[in-house]
């Protein structure tokens, strides 16, 4: 698996504004992948959510610092009060749909699916529409595949 047209690494004092605009510790296996290859696609793309039985793609890996249209940054505002605190979003697929990972307590440094079509106004937990994709970034992307 490798990560194409990505923006180089995040500078490490951008990643720490991050996490403390956002009052989160990101999880080290991501601060270490975005700290190398910050954005970009992987290939291969695909993945299974087993909790739903379906599967998605990841069309393009989240920014932190460069201030582009997918930069955490512009990002987060649109999720507020959408997606659970302790989770912080690193992909979408090409619906619109996101990866998260955990940033703390149960799930820290787990990745989920955040599926934006099964979104419910009546849920105060926000996790009504995430599904559990892989107990560590590492295996989320070592078990990536060709679509």
């Amino acid at each position: 698996m490798h990560i194409e047209d990505h923006h180089g690494g995040a500078n490490a004092s951008k990643i720490y504004e991050v996490e403390k605009k956002f009052g989160i510790k990101l999880p080290e296996s991501y601060v270490k992948l975005v700290s190398t290859k910050n954005g970009g696609y992987p290939v291969p793309d695909g993945f299974d959510i087993p909790a739903i039985n379906d599967a998605s793609s990841v069309d393009r890996f989240l920014e932190i610092g460069t201030g582009g249209e997918l930069d955490v940054e512009n990002v987060m505002p649109l999720l507020k009060g959408r997606i659970p605190f302790n989770m912080f979003p690193i992909a979408q697929d090409p619906g619109g749909n996101l990866v998260l990972i955990g940033v703390e307590g149960e799930g820290k440094g787990e990745v989920f699916f955040w599926d934006h079509e099964r979104e419910q106004d009546n849920d105060p937990t926000g996790k009504c529409n995430i599904s559990h994709i892989s107990d560590s970034l590492e295996d989320f992307m070592n078990n990536l595949y060709f679509v």
